[in-house]
């Protein structure tokens, strides 16, 4: 795969293709930074070695 370009754009070029646009204003960004945060640290918990017990129920009612 080759990029030929990367850039911000207002709004959908291609209104016909099935993907889904998503609007990162300030409020929308502060959220989707929060979510990836939380899936981040979500996944370096799994990847831990040897988790007790009290660890996987941590992150089991985390999740």
């Amino acid at each position: 795969m080759l990029l030929l370009n990367e850039d911000e754009k207002e709004e959908r070029i291609f209104s016909y293709w099935s993907m889904a646009y998503y609007d990162l204003s300030n409020e929308n960004l502060k959220e989707a930074e929060r979510l990836l945060f939380i899936r981040n640290f979500i996944m370096t918990a799994e990847i831990c070695e040897k988790p007790t017990h009290e660890a996987r129920l941590f992150w089991h009612v985390t999740r």
